[in-house]
């Protein structure tokens, strides 16, 4: 069931890449996961978490990008996940939701990616693991593959125009009375890595993060 998932997120992905990321199809989509899988209201926790883990990888496997793909498509994306962690009921769909969609966004394989030399992120990919233990001297292992930076995002221009749309989506949650004490708290914390990869990538956030 959970590979099902997985194949609609993808497939669907790819569906809007050939409408060329027409808004009534992407608003169509976002409506079926926010009414349906990532409705606060549904009970089916699991299934919260398997979307909250795939969505970024699904993203990137997808090979969407060549059809126009912009920084607003990624937040119109984003949003019914902005939706999840802000309205969620249990506290392991909030941290799932946050830690591997906006932590991970603004992490060496996303965003902070076009910050990155490629000439070292090669390296390391290549680099053979060196183990030792009391049976060898030195044993040289196969090392688990790095995943690879996402190809979008090493496009500088795009990385610095997405991450400072989502800086400041993420600020409007911030301010909004409405969003939960604790959510607050943990947006404010991410607005701080935000606001730097914004500043990194030339595109300063201005906004008051202290407000």
């Amino acid at each position: 069931f959970y590979y099902l998932v997985r194949c609609f997120q993808r497939e669907s992905l790819i569906y809007m890449a050939k409408s060329n990321w027409d808004d009534e199809v992407v608003d169509a989509f976002n409506a079926v996961l926010v009414e349906g899988p990532l409705s606060c209201e549904a009970k089916c926790t699991d299934l919260k978490l398997h979307l909250a883990d795939l969505f970024l990888d699904e993203l990137a496997k997808s090979g969407t990008f060549d059809s126009g793909f912009t920084s607003d498509i990624l937040l119109k994306l984003l949003e019914p996940y902005f939706q999840l962690v802000v309205r969620a009921k249990d506290k392991s769909v909030f941290e799932r939701g946050f830690s591997r969609i906006f932590e991970s966004l603004a992490g060496e394989r996303w965003l902070a990616g076009s910050l990155q030399d490629p000439e070292k992120v090669d390296s390391l990919q290549l680099q053979p693991l060196r183990h030792s233990n009391r049976m060898f001297r030195h044993t040289y292992i196969e090392p688990i593959p790095l995943r690879d930076v996402c190809q979008l995002c090493l496009d500088r221009d795009f990385a610095a125009d997405a991450s400072l749309k989502v800086t400041e989506r993420i600020f409007s949650f911030t301010v909004k009375k409405s969003t939960p004490e604790f959510v607050r708290k943990r947006f404010y914390d991410l607005l701080d890595e935000y606001s730097e990869l914004c500043s990194g990538l030339g595109q300063p956030f201005d906004g008051d993060v202290d407000a």
